[in-house]
């Protein structure tokens, strides 16, 4: 049998040491990419109970006010009063047809959901409008125009924002 040449051998030996060193720094560095997004989800999850939390907090802090201000009656469910139906009156026709605009299936928003939609689109107007004027926290008022949409709808009363109702 003749001999491997020692030179064949020697090369071979540092191809498979360095694909060996290739395939560790890989291995290494998707490991740290997959924790670091492990974390990083488990993070963004505590956030996101984090603000749910804050927002049912505004939010009942809000129905509180809006009951002791006689704008809304806490009969189980929460009902609009009249009160408060006169503050919210001038955009709640406007109001209605915006919540008419959602597809079906999103018309089947949570209230919670809903606020945060008529916040993102009312939200400036709501507060310079019907807040300031009539000396309302915003709350109250996002929860006036979620009210106001059921009224206009003849939809059932029915606030349940978080615990609330």
């Amino acid at each position: 049998m003749a001999a491997i040449p020692t030179s064949i051998v020697t090369a071979t030996t540092t191809d498979v040491a360095a694909w060996a060193a290739v395939v560790l720094s890989a291995t290494s560095i998707l490991y740290s990419f997959f924790f670091a997004s492990v974390k990083h989800a488990r993070e963004m999850a505590t956030l996101t109970v984090k603000v749910d939390t804050m927002w049912g907090f505004t939010m009942r802090q809000a129905v509180s006010r809006a009951v002791d201000n006689d704008l809304m009656k806490h009969n189980s469910p929460l009902e609009i009063t009249a009160k408060g139906y006169n503050y919210i009156k001038p955009v709640a026709q406007e109001l209605w047809e915006y919540y008419q605009k959602f597809p079906t299936s999103v018309s089947k928003l949570t209230d919670a959901d809903l606020a945060l939609a008529i916040e993102r689109d009312f939200g400036e107007r709501l507060l310079k409008e019907i807040c300031i004027p009539n000396g309302l926290l915003f709350g109250e008022c996002v929860i006036l125009a979620i009210e106001a949409i059921r009224k206009n709808g003849n939809l059932p009363p029915h606030i349940t924002l978080g615990n609330v109702a």
